[in-house]
């Protein structure tokens, strides 16, 4: 069986370990179905990634799978934030049909953020209780440096092209994402349903982080080989003889951070979380993707950030 097939069976394995988990953890916090609707599109997406053996052929099923998920959720930035944890970051190059060299570098996360963010914030757009874009001074901050970016990378490829390319990201990367972000967790339950999403995703990348250290044995590097990806990290990097896990992310320094964010946002989310076991396993689990990821600079940031929430 080819590597990237025999990775797919073991991440089956977690990830269902990962669910029995988090339908324990939040059984009372969210409604019954949020758990196993997350899942479900997590995995299926997953599927489509080791199965597809073709990058237009993932993206494609990804677009799909996301757009019916967020015809079915309340909370649309939930099913972006956990699918962003789940989904590495495979690139492949747009063509530019004789116009240009090249469109834009597509990714899973960008994907997401025209199947998911792009119709939501045209909804968020359209209520009148929420502030109206453009109307807040970090609305102001955020649009003036996607342009400074911009500008930035046009004056060093002296290309008018490059420049819009660079803007055209920004506005995917940055600007939809920002915009999604400040006015949807305005909505009553949204932050709650958000942040539960966070901590499930990071419950599933601290089991494959674990998994990879004790294992030496990275379980999305195959993939991107299947894929024919043309870009992406997922290297092997170890500390002495130790592997440092990476899961989705491709860098262990970048595992690293997302789970000292997650491990800050455990101290909200413990809060929906029965006292006893349950939260032991949280923070048993939290602290195991933190170590996975054998980087100095986010436990030095975790233990920075725990200091200013006791504070």
């Amino acid at each position: 069986m080819p590597e990237h097939l025999r990775s797919f069976v073991v991440i089956t394995g977690l990830m269902c370990i990962a669910y029995l988990i988090s339908r324990r953890l939040f059984a009372q916090a969210v409604e019954p179905k949020f758990v196993g609707h997350l899942f479900g599109v997590g995995y299926a997406s997953t599927a489509i990634m080791f199965w597809a053996h073709n990058m237009w052929l993932f993206l494609g099923g990804l677009a799909l799978v996301s757009v019916l998920a967020a015809r079915r959720f309340t909370y649309p930035l939930a099913i972006f934030v956990f699918l962003l944890l789940l989904m590495p970051e495979y690139n492949v190059r747009v063509p530019g049909f004789g116009l240009v060299n090249w469109l834009i570098d597509l990714n899973p996360w960008r994907v997401l953020a025209l199947t998911v963010l792009l119709p939501s914030s045209i909804y968020l757009l359209n209520l009148r209780q929420l502030p109206r874009a453009g109307s807040l001074l970090t609305d102001k901050l955020v649009i003036a440096f996607v342009l400074h970016v911009s500008i930035l990378n046009y004056l060093h490829q002296a290309t008018f092209t490059g420049g819009l390319r660079q803007f055209a990201m920004g506005m995917l990367d940055i600007l939809l994402i920002y915009f999604v972000a400040s006015r949807g967790l305005m909505l009553k339950g949204a932050f709650r349903h958000v942040m539960v999403a966070l901590i499930m995703a990071s419950i599933f990348l601290a089991l494959v982080g674990t998994f990879e250290l004790l294992k030496h044995w990275l379980l999305y590097s195959a993939a991107k080989k299947a894929l024919g990806a043309t870009s992406g990290l997922f290297g092997y990097l170890g500390r002495g003889e130790v592997l440092r896990a990476s899961a989705t992310t491709g860098q262990p320094i970048v595992l690293g951070f997302v789970m000292m964010v997650a491990f800050l946002m455990a101290t909200y989310v413990q809060k929906l979380v029965q006292p006893g076991a349950n939260r032991r396993i949280l923070w048993l689990l939290m602290g195991a993707g933190l170590i996975a990821a054998m980087s100095r600079g986010p436990w030095v940031g975790t233990v920075i950030g725990l200091g200013v929430i006791a504070l």
